[in-house]
């Protein structure tokens, strides 16, 4: 996972970069304790990359596909939901992309502990990004909360229909990529 967008040639972008690790490594010690307590111990899904990447184009299972080639690693079993959110969204795995991500999600009505966890991280160690996560929560605001739809079903889908049916409004408009 790519967790930091800055680039460190200045003491505050290192300030960054550094609390950008410092939420990484609180990831690595809670994902692994929540994913024992609370994930179930075998994934509903069932599919392999080369069944994704079999997929027609634009649709979601070609596109989660691609998400995974560009991001150098591959499904991760309980975590498919959250990949395909990142997928359907257009969010970057990166500390901050993932922080807006969750605020989006939060605010189209999604409450769990990591989405909780993760805009507390993000409050607290990158405050200077809040009006950001808040232009994406209130973007969730306007969106259906699709945190518990079943994807295995929407895998032919184009993304660009599951994105219309989601928020309504182009999801382009989103707050531009930092």
């Amino acid at each position: 996972m790519n967790y930091s967008l800055v680039k460190p040639n200045t003491l505050y972008q290192k300030t960054i970069e550094w609390r950008e690790y410092l939420c990484y490594f609180l990831t690595t010690i809670t994902v692994p304790l929540y994913k024992k307590l609370c994930k179930p111990a075998v994934s509903k899904w069932n599919i392999t990359m080369e069944q994704l990447a079999a997929h027609p184009e634009e649709s979601l299972g070609r596109k989660w596909f691609e998400f995974y080639e560009g991001q150098g690693f591959t499904i991760s079993a309980n975590y498919e939901e959250h990949d395909i959110t990142h997928v359907i969204l257009g969010y970057r795995t990166t500390i901050i992309e993932e922080t807006r991500m969750y605020s989006f999600m939060f605010g189209a009505g999604k409450v769990s502990a990591p989405t909780l966890l993760t805009l507390i991280f993000g409050a607290v160690f990158l405050p200077e990004f809040m009006s950001v996560f808040y232009k994406d929560y209130q973007l969730g605001r306007e969106a259906v909360d699709f945190s518990k739809w079943d994807f295995r079903h929407l895998l032919h889908e184009r993304v660009d229909t599951l994105q219309e049916m989601i928020l309504k409004k182009n999801i382009h408009k989103r707050a531009i990529y930092l």
